[in-house]
């Protein structure tokens, strides 16, 4: 007897819970479950995807910079940026430059609501990147620390270098100068993130930079009004559980597109269901699986034809 949809459509969301599980594992993400059981933070998928898309991709770009650019910086801290220079320019690995939250300290499954995410780049879209004197050596995930780092934003072609700041300045990842540069310095950008229509903010001064931390970390999103004009934040803001609205609508299209492959699955017509029957396979049952290419496919579990 074939199987509905709706147990189709349950089998291949376990499925996707489970290849989540495996690429957790494979990655050696931190991953505790411990946060309260409702409002999916003990997914997989959702530790699984905010990690995939803080993931800086090995593709060629174009680097960009601010109008903060060129910089007086210490010779050593010079050493570092050309580093990452080269590495962008020509495709190289720039993650063990990042943050260890990357795989190590932020978990979407934790308890501690502020370390279930990069704050920064959930609410701005930039990531930051330590600029170590030494380069990364062979066999280490990370690079040395650095007391300086980068801020940049990344898009598929194109690198946008911010500003290099200093490890120890007070309320670094929340500083609203971040902003302020990305938007003058590249305003063409940054207009499809303006309030079409919204001509200020109620609030007369704008918040510090030490309130927009306190508010991030409580998982209350902020406007930012620049020269006359109000930005929404560039990479969707946070949820009230502190975790990255992008990454948790990503993961909703992901289950939502599952299901539409479950409901089609179910189609007696379905070329998958004809091969079946047609050898002789009389209850199947469909699962999703990871090819050796990284692609998901959908395969017949029992295969023995009755």
């Amino acid at each position: 007897m074939p199987q509905s949809a709706q147990n189709i459509d349950a089998a291949f969301q376990r499925d996707i819970d489970e290849i989540a599980l495996k690429a957790i594992a494979a990655f050696g993400l931190t991953f505790d479950q411990t946060a309260p059981p409702n409002g999916g933070l003990n997914d997989p998928l959702l530790r699984w995807v905010d990690f995939t898309t803080r993931y800086i991709p090995m593709i060629p770009r174009q680097i960009l910079t601010s109008n903060k650019f060129p910089l007086r910086l210490p010779a050593e801290v010079e050493v570092g940026l050309h580093r990452i220079e080269h590495l962008l320019i020509h495709g190289g690995d720039v993650n063990p430059y990042q943050s260890k939250g990357l795989t190590l300290f932020n978990d979407t499954s934790g308890t501690k609501e502020q370390k279930r995410t990069d704050g920064l780049w959930a609410d701005w879209g930039m990531h930051h990147l330590h600029l170590p004197l030494d380069p990364v050596m062979p066999g280490q995930s990370y690079s040395g620390r650095s007391d300086w780092l980068l801020f940049l934003m990344v898009s598929k072609s194109t690198v946008l270098f911010i500003d290099v700041k200093e490890h120890g300045e007070k309320n670094l990842f929340s500083q609203r100068d971040l902003m302020e540069t990305y938007i003058r310095s590249w305003p063409n950008s940054a207009e499809q993130f303006r309030l079409k229509g919204v001509v200020g903010l109620a609030r007369a001064t704008p918040f510090t930079d030490e309130e927009h931390r306190e508010l991030r970390t409580g998982g209350v999103n902020t406007s930012l009004e620049v020269d006359g004009k109000v930005y929404f934040a560039p990479s969707m803001g946070i949820t009230t559980a502190v975790t990255s609205t992008r990454v948790g609508m990503l993961c909703d299209r992901i289950h939502a597109y599952t299901s539409l492959v479950a409901k089609q699955g179910a189609r007696p017509e379905w070329l998958l269901q004809k091969k079946v029957r047609e050898s002789g396979v009389v209850s199947p049952e469909f699962q999703l699986a990871m090819l050796v290419t990284g692609d998901l496919g959908i395969h017949e579990k029992t295969s023995v034809p009755s």
